[in-house]
């Protein structure tokens, strides 16, 4: 019998409406050569089929051209970048390290999108910069 602990952490992220994130993620030195891959919605629940983007060997498959992954194996860190924000890039992300035979490896992201707005300050000329969560 094998018992399995999964330990994640929630990092948040905050980007802007038709604005650019990149997510960062960690990995051990023993898993330079695995699969690497960003989904998004309940994956370790459900499994990969809402996958956005995976890499293996520098190459990578996308289900959309505004999601983009480099692996930099020399510091360990897979960067996913998501170009032109839109609301419903918002929710949970995984970043994910597959490993054959054992449990993939999961860190957990929290996309937010912000709409930018502009308001008076009632205080002469121009006004204030401020953001909206959408």
């Amino acid at each position: 019998i094998y018992i399995y602990i999964y330990i994640w952490t929630l990092e948040v992220m905050r980007g802007y409406l038709g604005g650019s994130v990149s997510i960062d993620c960690h990995y051990d030195a023993q898993y330079t050569s695995f699969v690497k891959y960003l989904c998004k919605g309940k994956c370790p629940y459900l499994g990969s089929a809402d996958v956005v983007i995976k890499s293996f060997n520098n190459h990578f498959t996308t289900k959309n051209e505004r999601f983009s992954l480099y692996d930099n194996k020399l510091a360990r860190i897979f960067t996913v970048t998501i170009t032109g924000l839109e609301a419903n890039d918002a929710g949970t992300y995984w970043c994910v390290v597959e490993r054959d035979m054992m449990p993939d490896i999961y860190s957990e992201w929290e996309l937010e999108v912000f709409k930018i707005s502009k308001w008076s300050s009632g205080m002469g000329e121009g006004g204030d910069m401020g953001a909206n969560l959408i």
